[in-house]
């Protein structure tokens, strides 16, 4: 039994170090004080930790330690200055409990002593991480006094059941060990935009965002495997997952970069990189909604179902309230267009292709059919060449007058003309086809007299 009592006192408080190290130290100093050692036989085996000295600076780091905690992101920087520091006291308070065993279990001891309190420190510090994401102090007071309570518990059940406490603390390191990973995750995403938001000038937005649509090759090869068919990057934008339900292969709080490509507009696809391997997640767009929201770190793009209950949400660095918008605003446009998931090809046509691209879909008029509907003009030009080889008769014979006889006058009208005469209405005039020609004078009054003459007349004149 006291080698029981002995193994369960020392892992114990190692675990219960990584949460609060100074009250544990505290409460072990007056335990072995007060004589509650003795009941599980180990009576004056903690000397160093029942010094008053000890004892009084741990109840003073205690009391500050309290005040700290309940301080939204103070907490998480006292964390991050005893991330070396609660696992060594840990490590010292198992060595302290093993007294003078034999230096291997004493080795074995201080190992087991130091995962155990790294992987609550951990724990711990993650959960704040978590926790300080909302702006309200509540939730870190009520932490806070949880976390005090926890430790007061755990280390009255190793006093009274060595063996009940000694299969809790283990089952617990188990079930932490377990969920480590996603904590890790988390503990990464939030430190990464907490220093992203630190760094921002204040009042600084990109006003215009300009998207990229570049990838890497590994990146490209899994487009590939996910997509079918030719793909073309719409964009890509780097990111880190938040809150994740229903689609598979997405996992929340992993860096990558999300994609959309021109030939599958229902569907987008998160590139992403675990541990040694890349890995991709497919998200389907029909029957989701896009909304874009701001919290206190990050500019988040939400994807939503409300019939599945699925919900993806994609977090971006403060600053870029551009960007998570304008992705907002193209995914909603593809939403709302009834684009499936694998929907056909959409070939744009760039503005600059538009006008050489209409003659062949609807090709103009053939402009030669133009000339050849206009036969009686080559005839009338044709028809005054021949006039003067016709005899010189007084009399000539009745042509009824048309257009062609105003072409025929401009070219017989003098030059010493200045323009010439408007053209006339056709008329049934004899001397329009005389092929002797006019003096001067009559010429002008032929062009600009627009009555009739009687037909007998001007042949006479000219006659005699």
């Amino acid at each position: 039994m006291p080698a029981v009592s002995i193994l369960s006192l020392a892992l114990g408080l190692a675990f219960l170090s990584g949460i609060n190290l100074y009250l544990t130290t505290f409460l072990a100093g007056l335990a072995s004080r007060m004589g509650w050692l003795d009941a599980i036989g180990l009576s004056g085996s903690l000397p160093l930790v029942s010094h008053p000295a000890v004892m009084t600076v741990a109840f003073l780091l205690f009391l500050l330690e309290a005040f700290v905690d309940k301080v939204p992101w103070v907490d998480s920087l006292w964390d991050a200055l005893h991330t070396v520091i609660r696992p060594a006291g840990a490590v010292l308070l198992a060595l302290e409990v093993m007294g003078s065993a034999d230096p291997a279990y004493r080795a074995a001891a201080g190992i087991l002593a130091g995962i155990a309190g790294l992987t609550t420190h951990m724990t711990k510090a993650g959960l704040r991480l978590l926790i300080n994401t909302t702006p309200e102090p509540l939730s870190n007071i009520l932490t806070s006094i949880a976390e005090d309570i926890a430790v007061a518990g755990i280390f009255a059940l190793l006093l009274l059941h060595p063996l009940a406490g000694l299969i809790t603390c283990i089952s617990l390191v188990v079930i932490l060990w377990m969920l480590l990973p996603k904590l890790f995750r988390l503990m990464k995403a939030n430190l990464y935009l907490m220093w992203k938001k630190l760094r921002l000038p204040g009042g600084s937005e990109r006003a215009k965002v300009v998207l990229s649509d570049r990838i890497t090759a590994e990146q490209d090869m899994l487009l590939h495997s996910q997509l079918s068919g030719p793909v073309t990057v719409t964009w890509a934008v780097p990111c880190v997952t938040g809150k994740v339900r229903g689609f598979p292969n997405l996992l929340p709080n992993t860096f990558g970069t999300l994609v959309s490509t021109r030939e599958h507009p229902g569907a987008l696809v998160f590139l992403s990189r675990r541990w040694f391997r890349h890995s991709a997640a497919r998200l389907s767009l029909p029957g989701c909604d896009a909304q874009h929201e701001s919290s206190f770190l990050s500019e988040s793009l939400v994807i939503y179902s409300k019939a599945d209950k699925r919900v993806a949400t994609f977090r971006f660095t403060r600053g870029h309230e551009a960007l998570a918008a304008q992705l907002q605003k193209d995914i909603s446009r593809r939403i709302r267009s009834g684009a499936s998931d694998d929907a056909p090809p959409i070939l744009l046509t760039p503005a600059e292709e538009i006008p050489a691209a209409i003659p062949h879909a609807d090709p103009a008029p053939d402009t030669t059919t133009v000339v050849t509907a206009e036969p009686p003009a080559a005839i009338s030009i044709a028809a005054p060449a021949a006039a003067p080889a016709l005899p010189a008769t007084a009399t000539s014979p009745e042509i009824p007058a048309g257009p062609q006889d105003d072409i025929f006058r401009e070219r017989q009208s003098p030059p010493t003309q200045p323009e010439p005469a408007p053209e006339t209405p056709a008329a049934t005039h004899p001397a329009a086809i005389d092929p002797f020609p006019l003096d001067s004078t009559t010429a002008a009054q032929a062009h600009t007299d627009p009555s009739p003459t009687p037909a007998p007349t001007q042949p006479q004149q000219n006659a005699s």
